[in-house]
């Protein structure tokens, strides 16, 4: 019996310990950190936690929370199994049911005005027909008595009638302005519902009783911070003191009030995970390979050519020698050789200018060009005309 009664013990506290125990925790915001274009807030709770599963509620959020960014973090060893942000549901229905009844209220509400509007053509159609049935007897005329009772009867229905028609225009007075009271009160109630808070809940498992502190982080849209710009200046002598004022604004549906404040120009959207980054393989010196390359000098050598005068050369040949590799120089003169040999040389030559060969030098080179020189044989040029003249020279070219 005893043995039966211990186990009997040991399965309750077993399916006691197995029931998912739920807490709704109270959090409060610690920092804020604003970015041009929306916000990063940080919350923190402290959650007393039983062994087992526990379902957490962090309540209370912003409207603007932005459900993707949602991140949790635990200072214990527990394990956080799953996290979840939803709209507060409780909230929205009870919302929605408030919405309801405003616009039942608002329809029973337009009814009465609509037939008190009817009822109001009513009596006044009565009072129109009442005015037009004055005439009475004909042309033989009515008793005295008759036309007292006539006109008795008369000034009472008018009088009675015109009652009914002050007390329906009050009414409808009342009933229009109870109308736009309603919709002004709709219109607050469809804000309410773009204004439901949401709430993230975790499930989490813990193997013992423990305190643990928890770190709720969420951005929100609309939210942000601009700079502007104090300059001031006491003498002209004296430096400017330029102050930067930071303009915060924020409709999260949260007070920010005694909050610390962190500013930031980053975006709270962009990707943070950090860039793959190449690495630079070590080797070993090789003395053989760096031998076998030692014929060879991949490098560029660039350079002007010239004239005597220190005048660009257009167009003017730079070939390697012994190669078929060749550029010519541009309209400034400048020209530019790659990958040639070690101890090449180069050969310029331009029409009108002697051909120069040098050696090749990385870097800047400047190569000037001598004009070729070829004397002319002289030239005797005689004139005829009607006075007789010699006229002899020569020309050197």
């Amino acid at each position: 019996m005893r043995a039966a009664l211990t186990a009997a013990i040991l399965l309750l506290d077993f399916v006691a310990s197995a029931q998912l125990k739920k807490i709704v925790a109270e959090t409060v915001i610690q920092s804020v950190t604003i970015f041009s274009s929306g916000a990063r807030i940080e919350r923190v709770a402290s959650v007393s936690i039983l062994p087992g599963r526990t379902e957490i509620s962090f309540a209370g959020l912003s409207n603007q929370l932005d459900q993707q960014s949602v991140q949790l973090k635990a200072d214990a060893n527990i394990t956080l199994l799953s996290v979840q942000s939803t709209k507060d549901f409780l909230s929205e229905r009870k919302i929605e049911q408030e919405e309801k009844n405003f616009i039942d209220r608002t329809n029973s509400l337009k009814d009465k005005l609509d037939l008190d509007s009817k009822l109001l053509d009513v009596y006044k159609n009565e009072e129109a027909m009442l005015i037009k049935n004055q005439a009475i007897g004909g042309t033989t005329g009515v008793k005295t008595t008759e036309l007292r009772d006539a006109l008795d009867l008369q000034r009472q229905r008018l009088t009675e009638v015109y009652q009914k028609q002050i007390e329906i225009q009050k009414r409808i007075v009342n009933e229009q302005h109870d109308s736009e009271k309603y919709e002004l009160e709709l219109q607050e109630i469809s804000k309410k519902k773009d204004s439901i808070n949401y709430i993230v809940t975790a499930l989490v498992d813990s193997r013992e009783t423990r305190d643990v502190k928890f770190q709720v982080l969420y951005n929100v849209k609309d939210a942000g911070w601009y700079p502007t710009y104090d300059v001031r200046i006491n003498k002209v002598t004296e430096p400017l003191r330029v102050l930067m004022n930071a303009n915060v604004f924020q409709r999260s549906g949260e007070t920010w009030k005694d909050i610390s404040l962190i500013l930031s120009t980053g975006n709270p959207n962009d990707n943070a995970t950090p860039p793959q980054i190449q690495p630079w393989m070590l080797g070993f010196y090789d003395p053989s390979a760096s031998m076998a390359n030692e014929g060879l000098m991949q490098s560029e050598v660039t350079g002007r050519v010239t004239d005597g005068k220190k005048e660009p050369i257009s167009y003017a040949t730079v070939i390697i020698k012994g190669t078929s590799s060749s550029v010519q120089t541009d309209a400034n003169g400048f020209f530019r050789l790659q990958n040639f040999s070690k101890n090449s040389s180069i050969v310029v030559s331009s029409i009108g200018f002697e051909t120069k060969e040098i050696s090749i030098k990385s870097g800047y080179n400047t190569i000037e060009l001598e004009p070729k020189t070829s004397a002319l044989s002289e030239v005797v040029v005689t004139g005829y005309g009607s006075e007789k003249s010699d006229l002899s020279g020569s020309v050197a070219g």
